[in-house]
């Protein structure tokens, strides 16, 4: 298996209250206005982006020291906490040779470790790894990682107390790959004097099925996804609206053909919608995105510059 580095989860994400309860999510709930719109989408596409969804899985970075997570977003201060994790097994099994060990997990037991001058963070809790069929290669034989780590930090200006706790499954199915994950992040504290309490949620299903023809599975294809994703409170500062909403998110006929001119999704769309029938719609044309909130034009914020849209991200 390999290591990858674990990265804090930072208060991009902020306040949240409850709403949708303690286990994976089943409806839509609370509304969203349409000024609220551009930066909901901002925060789901974060989210959603921060998971790998590919072949041969390279799962995004979550703290420093060595460890392989499914990430739940970024911080301004990275650790390092390679000296108080233990392995297990160590060394461990990976009898097709494709970087993912048949099991492994790994357990962080760090309290108040020196992490830069003036800050210091306590990481605790494991993150299992698993190869479902080590005879075969990536995501053919399937593979999934489960986590459960809190985190403590304190600094200038800088309290926080993080809970993540979650999954994510990747494997194959005929010619389509198929990905489900369940993840939520409770935080609070203070950062850069910002004071923020937090719940991140989401539960979904994806499933990519590539082109006949294709020589690459993420070529052209075509897309399906469905779940739910919350959000509550005040996300980053004063003037982002405030949230209290569990989006239903579903996808309509989305195709992607990367092998042309295309930077997004070659054509279909995706809807959200809350739990007072309003519904955000975002539309793929190749080149362009556009988005609408109950038929009225919206902005998307934080557009990527170059490069594609990452084959499970909104935009």
């Amino acid at each position: 298996m390999k290591f990858f580095n674990l990265l804090v989860i930072s208060a991009l994400s902020a306040a949240l209250a409850s709403c949708g309860g303690d286990g994976p999510l089943a409806a839509a709930g609370g509304q969203v206005g349409a000024a609220a719109v551009p930066q909901a989408l901002t925060q789901m596409n974060t989210l959603l982006g921060s998971f790998s969804v590919n072949a041969n899985p390279t799962f995004p970075a979550v703290g420093g020291g060595a460890a392989p997570a499914p990430a739940v977003g970024a911080s301004s201060k990275r650790v390092g906490f390679a000296d108080c994790l233990t392995v297990s097994p160590d060394p461990g099994v990976d009898a097709d040779n494709d970087g993912v060990e048949k099991q492994k997990t790994y357990t962080y037991a760090c309290n108040n470790i020196a992490v830069d001058a003036g800050f210091t963070g306590s990481l605790n809790g494991t993150i299992s790894m698993l190869d479902k069929d080590d005879t075969v290669k990536y995501i053919a034989g399937g593979y999934r990682a489960e986590y459960d780590i809190t985190y403590v930090g304190s600094g200038p200006q800088y309290s926080v107390d993080w809970a993540d706790k979650g999954y994510f499954d990747g494997s194959k199915s005929g010619r389509s790959y198929v990905y489900q994950s369940e993840f939520k992040s409770e935080g609070h504290g203070v950062e850069r004097g910002e004071a923020f309490e937090v719940i991140y949620q989401s539960t979904w299903d994806h499933k990519i099925t590539p082109d006949a023809d294709a020589v690459e599975v993420y070529d052209k294809g075509t897309l399906e996804f469905s779940g739910f994703f919350r959000m509550q409170g005040q996300f980053g500062g004063a003037e982002i609206p405030v949230f209290n909403v569990v989006f239903e998110i579903d996808s309509q006929d989305l195709r992607y053909d990367y092998t042309g001119p295309c930077t997004t999704y070659e054509s279909g769309s995706m809807t959200l919608s809350d739990g007072a029938a309003n519904t955000v719609k975002i539309t793929y044309a190749c080149t362009t995105v556009t988005a609408t909130f109950n038929g009225e034009t919206v902005a998307l914020l934080n557009r990527r510059i170059g490069g594609k849209t990452p084959i499970g991200s909104l935009y």
